[in-house]
């Protein structure tokens, strides 16, 4: 047992909005008229057919309190630098950070325990390497 269908397809031309028209908001247009969103121009990938969204693009400058990612071409808090979170998306932000674990071992002594006094704490550092 088949099933035979037959449709017709009708496409008004209000429903397909050429290129050349204009992108939608947020958007910005290719050279080929292809639309794409603001935030893919000038991020280190290309996606234009041509190329034209990372062509004629400026490195901004971040303050003094800030960090440029690399590939976004963007700025984020300077605190937020080799804190162990990826704040750029390519890392950048964590790249030429040292990480550490440590591990702390306090010893107190049998004096310090009985004369009730804080001790003069011995510590052990471990430092292992990311």
């Amino acid at each position: 047992m088949g099933v035979d269908a037959t449709f017709e397809l009708r496409v008004s031309e209000d429903a397909v909005k050429p290129a050349s028209v204009g992108c939608p908001k947020n958007e910005r247009m290719c050279r080929s008229g292809h639309c794409l969103p603001v935030s893919q121009f000038c991020d280190r990938i290309v996606q234009c057919p041509d190329g034209d969204d990372e062509q004629n693009c400026t490195t901004i400058k971040c303050s003094s309190s800030e960090f440029r990612c690399e590939s976004t071409n963007s700025c984020v808090p300077d605190v937020v630098r080799c804190d162990g979170w990826k704040d750029c998306h390519d890392g950048s932000d964590e790249a030429s950070s040292f990480h550490f674990h440590a591990k702390l071992r306090v010893d107190i002594t049998e004096e310090d325990e009985q004369e009730k006094r804080p001790s003069g704490i011995r510590a052990f550092v471990t430092i292992n390497n990311m």
